[in-house]
Protein backbone atom coordinates (compact mmCIF):
# COMPACT_ATOMS: atom_id res chain seq x y z
CA UNK A 1 0.00 0.00 0.00
CA UNK A 2 1.30 3.42 -0.95
CA UNK A 3 0.56 6.71 0.80
CA UNK A 4 1.23 9.78 -1.31
CA UNK A 5 2.36 12.98 0.45
CA UNK A 6 0.80 16.21 -0.77
CA UNK A 7 3.45 18.69 -1.86
CA UNK A 8 3.08 22.45 -1.77
CA UNK A 9 2.04 23.78 -5.15
CA UNK A 10 1.77 20.35 -6.78
CA UNK A 11 -1.82 21.10 -7.87
CA UNK A 12 -3.91 24.23 -7.47
CA UNK A 13 -6.33 24.25 -4.55
CA UNK A 14 -9.33 24.18 -6.87
CA UNK A 15 -9.78 22.83 -10.37
CA UNK A 16 -12.64 23.43 -12.79
CA UNK A 17 -13.97 20.72 -15.09
CA UNK A 18 -11.87 21.76 -18.07
CA UNK A 19 -8.57 22.08 -16.18
CA UNK A 20 -9.18 18.73 -14.46
CA UNK A 21 -9.65 16.95 -17.78
CA UNK A 22 -6.67 18.81 -19.22
CA UNK A 23 -4.56 17.63 -16.29
CA UNK A 24 -5.74 14.04 -16.95
CA UNK A 25 -4.32 14.31 -20.47
CA UNK A 26 -1.03 15.65 -19.13
CA UNK A 27 -0.72 12.84 -16.59
CA UNK A 28 -1.42 10.16 -19.19
CA UNK A 29 1.13 11.67 -21.59
CA UNK A 30 3.95 11.67 -19.01
CA UNK A 31 6.50 8.87 -19.11
CA UNK A 32 5.85 7.50 -15.62
CA UNK A 33 5.03 4.08 -14.27
CA UNK A 34 1.49 2.80 -13.81
CA UNK A 35 1.94 3.26 -10.07
CA UNK A 36 3.02 6.88 -10.59
CA UNK A 37 0.07 7.53 -12.93
CA UNK A 38 -2.34 6.08 -10.38
CA UNK A 39 -0.94 8.22 -7.56
CA UNK A 40 -1.18 11.40 -9.63
CA UNK A 41 -4.75 10.60 -10.70
CA UNK A 42 -5.77 10.06 -7.06
CA UNK A 43 -4.22 13.37 -6.07
CA UNK A 44 -6.00 15.08 -8.97
CA UNK A 45 -9.33 13.53 -7.95
CA UNK A 46 -8.96 14.64 -4.33
CA UNK A 47 -8.05 18.19 -5.34
CA UNK A 48 -10.82 18.42 -7.94
CA UNK A 49 -13.71 17.46 -5.61
CA UNK A 50 -12.19 19.11 -2.54
CA UNK A 51 -12.00 15.81 -0.64
CA UNK A 52 -9.96 15.29 2.50
CA UNK A 53 -8.79 11.85 1.42
CA UNK A 54 -8.98 9.47 -1.55
CA UNK A 55 -8.37 5.74 -1.35
CA UNK A 56 -8.09 3.08 -4.03
CA UNK A 57 -8.93 -0.56 -3.27
CA UNK A 58 -8.22 -3.54 -5.49
CA UNK A 59 -10.91 -6.22 -5.66
CA UNK A 60 -9.87 -9.84 -6.15
CA UNK A 61 -11.67 -12.98 -5.03
CA UNK A 62 -14.36 -11.00 -3.20
CA UNK A 63 -11.65 -9.34 -1.10
CA UNK A 64 -10.71 -5.66 -1.04
CA UNK A 65 -7.14 -4.54 -0.48
CA UNK A 66 -6.00 -0.96 -0.02
CA UNK A 67 -3.58 -0.14 -2.86
CA UNK A 68 -3.01 3.60 -2.54
CA UNK A 69 -4.10 6.45 -0.31
CA UNK A 70 -3.80 10.23 -0.77
CA UNK A 71 -4.41 12.73 2.02
CA UNK A 72 -5.99 12.13 5.41
CA UNK A 73 -4.47 12.20 8.85
CA UNK A 74 -4.71 8.52 9.70
CA UNK A 75 -3.20 5.48 8.02
CA UNK A 76 -6.04 3.29 9.32
CA UNK A 77 -9.00 2.32 7.14
CA UNK A 78 -12.21 3.00 9.06
CA UNK A 79 -14.78 0.18 9.27
CA UNK A 80 -17.37 2.47 7.73
CA UNK A 81 -15.07 3.00 4.73
CA UNK A 82 -14.74 -0.73 4.16
CA UNK A 83 -18.48 -1.29 4.57
CA UNK A 84 -19.20 1.25 1.85
CA UNK A 85 -16.46 -0.15 -0.40
CA UNK A 86 -17.73 -3.74 -0.04
CA UNK A 87 -21.29 -2.57 -0.68
CA UNK A 88 -20.25 -0.85 -3.89
CA UNK A 89 -18.15 -3.83 -5.02
CA UNK A 90 -20.99 -6.25 -4.34
CA UNK A 91 -23.76 -4.20 -5.96
CA UNK A 92 -21.61 -2.75 -8.80
CA UNK A 93 -23.44 0.51 -8.08
CA UNK A 94 -21.77 3.83 -7.44
CA UNK A 95 -22.46 5.87 -4.32
CA UNK A 96 -21.83 9.19 -6.05
CA UNK A 97 -24.94 11.11 -4.99
CA UNK A 98 -25.08 14.82 -5.70
CA UNK A 99 -26.74 15.52 -2.33
CA UNK A 100 -24.60 16.61 0.66
CA UNK A 101 -22.55 13.73 2.15
CA UNK A 102 -19.08 12.99 3.50
CA UNK A 103 -18.35 9.64 1.80
CA UNK A 104 -18.61 8.60 -1.84
CA UNK A 105 -17.59 5.39 -3.63
CA UNK A 106 -17.14 4.45 -7.28
CA UNK A 107 -16.72 0.87 -8.55
CA UNK A 108 -13.98 0.43 -11.16
CA UNK A 109 -15.33 -1.98 -13.74
CA UNK A 110 -13.57 -3.95 -16.46
CA UNK A 111 -16.31 -5.33 -18.65
CA UNK A 112 -18.68 -6.53 -15.91
CA UNK A 113 -16.08 -7.38 -13.27
CA UNK A 114 -15.26 -5.08 -10.36
CA UNK A 115 -11.46 -4.73 -10.27
CA UNK A 116 -11.36 -1.93 -7.71
CA UNK A 117 -13.19 0.72 -5.71
CA UNK A 118 -12.45 4.44 -5.51
CA UNK A 119 -13.41 6.04 -2.19
CA UNK A 120 -13.66 9.80 -1.54
CA UNK A 121 -13.94 11.13 2.01
CA UNK A 122 -14.83 14.76 2.79
CA UNK A 123 -14.23 16.53 6.07
CA UNK A 124 -17.81 17.82 6.00
CA UNK A 125 -20.97 17.22 3.99
CA UNK A 126 -20.24 18.32 0.45
CA UNK A 127 -22.35 18.71 -2.68
CA UNK A 128 -21.04 17.52 -6.06
CA UNK A 129 -22.46 18.79 -9.31
CA UNK A 130 -23.49 16.40 -12.07
CA UNK A 131 -20.47 17.56 -14.09
CA UNK A 132 -18.12 16.79 -11.19
CA UNK A 133 -19.57 13.30 -10.88
CA UNK A 134 -19.00 12.75 -14.61
CA UNK A 135 -15.39 13.94 -14.37
CA UNK A 136 -14.77 11.66 -11.38
CA UNK A 137 -16.14 8.76 -13.44
CA UNK A 138 -13.64 9.62 -16.19
CA UNK A 139 -10.85 9.67 -13.61
CA UNK A 140 -12.12 6.37 -12.25
CA UNK A 141 -11.90 4.77 -15.70
CA UNK A 142 -8.24 5.76 -15.99
CA UNK A 143 -7.57 4.60 -12.43
CA UNK A 144 -9.07 1.24 -13.35
CA UNK A 145 -6.66 0.95 -16.28
CA UNK A 146 -3.64 1.79 -14.10
CA UNK A 147 -4.80 -0.60 -11.39
CA UNK A 148 -5.32 -3.40 -13.89
CA UNK A 149 -1.85 -2.81 -15.34
CA UNK A 150 -0.34 -3.06 -11.86
CA UNK A 151 -2.26 -6.26 -11.14
CA UNK A 152 -1.15 -7.82 -14.43
CA UNK A 153 2.45 -6.75 -13.78
CA UNK A 154 2.37 -8.30 -10.30
CA UNK A 155 0.90 -11.53 -11.72
CA UNK A 156 3.61 -11.67 -14.38
CA UNK A 157 6.29 -11.01 -11.74
CA UNK A 158 4.95 -13.85 -9.59
CA UNK A 159 4.97 -16.19 -12.58
CA UNK A 160 8.49 -15.08 -13.51
CA UNK A 161 9.68 -15.71 -9.94
CA UNK A 162 8.10 -19.18 -9.98
CA UNK A 163 9.77 -20.01 -13.30
CA UNK A 164 13.14 -18.83 -11.98
CA UNK A 165 12.74 -20.94 -8.84
CA UNK A 166 11.96 -23.93 -11.03
CA UNK A 167 14.97 -23.22 -13.26
CA UNK A 168 17.22 -22.95 -10.19
CA UNK A 169 15.94 -26.33 -9.03
CA UNK A 170 16.48 -27.83 -12.50
CA UNK A 171 19.94 -26.28 -12.73
CA UNK A 172 20.89 -27.83 -9.40
CA UNK A 173 19.58 -31.22 -10.58
CA UNK A 174 21.49 -30.89 -13.87
CA UNK A 175 24.73 -30.02 -12.08
CA UNK A 176 24.30 -32.97 -9.71
CA UNK A 177 23.72 -35.25 -12.69
CA UNK A 178 26.73 -33.78 -14.49
CA UNK A 179 28.85 -34.46 -11.44
CA UNK A 180 27.58 -38.04 -11.16
CA UNK A 181 28.07 -38.75 -14.87
CA UNK A 182 31.54 -37.19 -14.88
CA UNK A 183 32.56 -39.42 -11.96
CA UNK A 184 31.12 -42.57 -13.51
CA UNK A 185 32.61 -41.86 -16.93
CA UNK A 186 36.02 -41.18 -15.42
CA UNK A 187 36.00 -44.08 -12.97
CA UNK A 188 34.13 -46.80 -14.86
CA UNK A 189 34.80 -46.16 -18.56
CA UNK A 190 38.23 -44.71 -17.88
CA UNK A 191 39.32 -47.69 -15.82
CA UNK A 192 37.94 -50.19 -18.33
CA UNK A 193 39.61 -48.51 -21.30
CA UNK A 194 42.90 -48.33 -19.41
CA UNK A 195 42.68 -52.06 -18.68
CA UNK A 196 41.91 -52.83 -22.34
CA UNK A 197 44.81 -50.71 -23.49
CA UNK A 198 47.35 -52.44 -21.21
CA UNK A 199 45.89 -55.84 -22.08
CA UNK A 200 46.36 -55.15 -25.78
CA UNK A 201 49.91 -53.92 -25.16
CA UNK A 202 50.76 -57.16 -23.33
CA UNK A 203 49.11 -59.25 -26.05
CA UNK A 204 51.06 -57.38 -28.70
CA UNK A 205 54.35 -58.51 -27.09
CA UNK A 206 53.28 -62.19 -27.18
CA UNK A 207 52.10 -62.26 -30.80
CA UNK A 208 54.62 -63.51 -33.32
CA UNK A 209 52.62 -62.95 -36.53
CA UNK A 210 53.24 -59.44 -37.82
CA UNK A 211 49.71 -59.00 -39.18
CA UNK A 212 48.12 -59.79 -35.82
CA UNK A 213 50.63 -57.58 -34.03
CA UNK A 214 49.70 -54.66 -36.28
CA UNK A 215 46.02 -55.22 -35.52
CA UNK A 216 46.71 -55.24 -31.80
CA UNK A 217 48.72 -52.06 -32.15
CA UNK A 218 45.81 -50.42 -33.99
CA UNK A 219 43.35 -51.50 -31.30
CA UNK A 220 45.69 -50.18 -28.62
CA UNK A 221 45.85 -46.80 -30.36
CA UNK A 222 42.05 -46.76 -30.61
CA UNK A 223 41.73 -47.53 -26.89
CA UNK A 224 44.17 -44.72 -26.08
CA UNK A 225 42.16 -42.28 -28.24
CA UNK A 226 38.91 -43.36 -26.59
CA UNK A 227 40.46 -42.93 -23.16
CA UNK A 228 41.47 -39.35 -23.99
CA UNK A 229 37.95 -38.60 -25.26
CA UNK A 230 36.40 -40.07 -22.13
CA UNK A 231 38.61 -37.92 -19.90
CA UNK A 232 37.77 -34.82 -21.95
CA UNK A 233 34.04 -35.58 -21.71
CA UNK A 234 34.33 -36.10 -17.98
CA UNK A 235 36.10 -32.78 -17.48
CA UNK A 236 33.66 -30.88 -19.71
CA UNK A 237 30.68 -32.21 -17.77
CA UNK A 238 32.06 -31.13 -14.40
CA UNK A 239 35.67 -29.96 -14.05
CA UNK A 240 37.07 -31.74 -10.98
CA UNK A 241 39.32 -28.76 -10.26
CA UNK A 242 36.24 -26.74 -9.20
CA UNK A 243 35.23 -29.24 -6.52
CA UNK A 244 38.74 -30.16 -5.37
CA UNK A 245 40.55 -26.82 -5.38
CA UNK A 246 37.89 -24.09 -5.56
CA UNK A 247 36.87 -21.25 -7.85
CA UNK A 248 40.24 -19.48 -8.13
CA UNK A 249 41.94 -22.63 -9.38
CA UNK A 250 38.99 -23.34 -11.68
CA UNK A 251 39.27 -19.87 -13.26
CA UNK A 252 42.99 -20.45 -13.84
CA UNK A 253 42.10 -23.78 -15.47
CA UNK A 254 39.54 -22.00 -17.69
CA UNK A 255 42.19 -19.49 -18.76
CA UNK A 256 44.55 -22.34 -19.71
CA UNK A 257 41.76 -24.07 -21.67
CA UNK A 258 41.02 -20.79 -23.45
CA UNK A 259 44.64 -20.43 -24.51
CA UNK A 260 44.71 -24.00 -25.80
CA UNK A 261 41.39 -23.67 -27.67
CA UNK A 262 42.70 -20.58 -29.47
CA UNK A 263 45.88 -22.37 -30.49
CA UNK A 264 47.89 -20.09 -28.18
CA UNK A 265 46.70 -17.13 -30.27
CA UNK A 266 44.90 -15.59 -27.30
CA UNK A 267 46.52 -14.61 -24.01
CA UNK A 268 44.26 -14.94 -20.98
CA UNK A 269 45.07 -13.67 -17.49
CA UNK A 270 43.24 -14.18 -14.20
CA UNK A 271 43.33 -11.74 -11.27
CA UNK A 272 41.61 -13.21 -8.24
CA UNK A 273 42.40 -12.69 -4.58
CA UNK A 274 39.36 -13.57 -2.46
CA UNK A 275 38.40 -15.52 0.62
CA UNK A 276 36.58 -18.50 -0.87
CA UNK A 277 35.12 -19.46 2.48
CA UNK A 278 32.62 -16.61 1.91
CA UNK A 279 31.40 -18.23 -1.32
CA UNK A 280 28.61 -20.78 -1.13
CA UNK A 281 28.27 -23.61 -3.65
CA UNK A 282 25.58 -21.92 -5.75
CA UNK A 283 27.50 -18.64 -6.12
CA UNK A 284 30.74 -20.48 -6.91
CA UNK A 285 29.08 -22.58 -9.62
CA UNK A 286 27.20 -19.60 -11.11
CA UNK A 287 30.35 -17.47 -11.40
CA UNK A 288 32.24 -20.39 -12.94
CA UNK A 289 29.56 -21.15 -15.54
CA UNK A 290 29.17 -17.48 -16.53
CA UNK A 291 32.93 -17.12 -16.93
CA UNK A 292 33.07 -20.35 -18.92
CA UNK A 293 30.39 -19.10 -21.33
CA UNK A 294 32.03 -15.67 -21.64
CA UNK A 295 35.46 -17.12 -22.47
CA UNK A 296 33.89 -19.51 -24.98
CA UNK A 297 32.35 -16.49 -26.73
CA UNK A 298 35.72 -14.70 -26.71
CA UNK A 299 37.36 -17.64 -28.50
CA UNK A 300 34.53 -18.15 -31.01
CA UNK A 301 33.38 -14.63 -31.84
CA UNK A 302 35.58 -11.84 -30.45
CA UNK A 303 38.66 -12.16 -32.64
CA UNK A 304 40.63 -10.94 -29.62
CA UNK A 305 44.35 -11.24 -28.92
CA UNK A 306 44.04 -10.91 -25.14
CA UNK A 307 41.47 -11.11 -22.37
CA UNK A 308 41.49 -10.71 -18.62
CA UNK A 309 39.31 -12.20 -15.88
CA UNK A 310 38.95 -10.38 -12.55
CA UNK A 311 37.06 -11.60 -9.49
CA UNK A 312 36.67 -9.39 -6.43
CA UNK A 313 34.45 -8.80 -3.42
CA UNK A 314 32.84 -5.34 -3.26
CA UNK A 315 30.31 -3.77 -0.90
CA UNK A 316 27.46 -4.68 -3.25
CA UNK A 317 28.63 -8.27 -3.61
CA UNK A 318 30.80 -10.50 -5.78
CA UNK A 319 32.00 -8.90 -9.00
CA UNK A 320 33.29 -10.88 -11.97
CA UNK A 321 34.69 -8.90 -14.92
CA UNK A 322 35.77 -10.40 -18.26
CA UNK A 323 37.50 -7.97 -20.66
CA UNK A 324 38.77 -8.60 -24.19
CA UNK A 325 40.23 -6.48 -26.99
CA UNK A 326 38.15 -8.05 -29.75
CA UNK A 327 35.59 -6.65 -32.21
CA UNK A 328 33.00 -5.89 -29.52
CA UNK A 329 29.29 -6.71 -29.27
CA UNK A 330 26.61 -5.41 -31.61
CA UNK A 331 24.59 -2.45 -30.33
CA UNK A 332 21.41 -4.53 -29.99
CA UNK A 333 23.01 -7.00 -27.58
CA UNK A 334 24.12 -4.24 -25.22
CA UNK A 335 20.56 -3.48 -24.09
CA UNK A 336 19.35 -5.76 -21.28
CA UNK A 337 15.72 -5.88 -22.50
CA UNK A 338 16.57 -6.46 -26.15
CA UNK A 339 15.23 -9.76 -27.47
CA UNK A 340 18.39 -11.49 -28.62
CA UNK A 341 18.88 -14.86 -30.23
CA UNK A 342 22.22 -15.32 -28.44
CA UNK A 343 21.51 -18.12 -26.01
CA UNK A 344 24.90 -17.55 -24.37
CA UNK A 345 24.03 -13.97 -23.37
CA UNK A 346 20.54 -15.02 -22.27
CA UNK A 347 22.03 -17.82 -20.18
CA UNK A 348 24.48 -15.48 -18.45
CA UNK A 349 21.74 -12.99 -17.56
CA UNK A 350 19.39 -15.67 -16.31
CA UNK A 351 22.02 -17.34 -14.13
CA UNK A 352 22.82 -14.02 -12.45
CA UNK A 353 19.18 -12.94 -12.05
CA UNK A 354 18.29 -16.18 -10.30
CA UNK A 355 20.61 -15.11 -7.46
CA UNK A 356 19.37 -11.52 -7.50
CA UNK A 357 22.35 -10.32 -9.54
CA UNK A 358 22.84 -8.72 -12.92
CA UNK A 359 25.06 -8.92 -15.98
CA UNK A 360 25.99 -5.86 -18.06
CA UNK A 361 27.75 -5.72 -21.42
CA UNK A 362 29.90 -2.79 -22.54
CA UNK A 363 31.65 -2.14 -25.83
CA UNK A 364 34.26 0.59 -26.33
CA UNK A 365 34.47 2.95 -29.31
CA UNK A 366 37.59 1.14 -30.50
CA UNK A 367 36.09 -2.31 -29.94
CA UNK A 368 36.58 -4.70 -27.09
CA UNK A 369 33.95 -6.04 -24.73
CA UNK A 370 33.56 -5.88 -20.97
CA UNK A 371 31.18 -8.28 -19.26
CA UNK A 372 30.45 -7.32 -15.67
CA UNK A 373 28.67 -9.69 -13.30
CA UNK A 374 27.52 -8.64 -9.82
CA UNK A 375 26.00 -11.15 -7.41
CA UNK A 376 24.76 -9.94 -4.01
CA UNK A 377 26.11 -11.56 -0.88
CA UNK A 378 23.92 -14.09 0.89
Amino acid sequence: MFKVPIGQGYLPDQLNDYSALLRVGQILSEQVSCQGTMEQLLLLTMTYVGAEQTMLFSHEGEQLSLVCRVGGRSDAVLPNDLDHAYCVAGNRTALMQESPCTLRCLPLLQREDVVGVLLLRHSHATVLTREQVQVVEVLGAHLMTSLRHIQVTEDLQCQTDEVRRLIRHLDAAVEDERKRLATEIHDELGSSLTAIRFGLAALEQDIVVDDLRQRCCGLSDLARSLLMNVRRMSVSLRPPVLDRFGLQAALQWLAQQTREQSGQQLSCEVACDIDESLLDEEHRLTLFRICQEALTNVVRHAGASSCRVELSLLEQGWQLVIRDDGVGLSVEKLFPHHVTTSMGLIGMRERAQRLGGEVTFETGHQGGTTIRVVLPLR
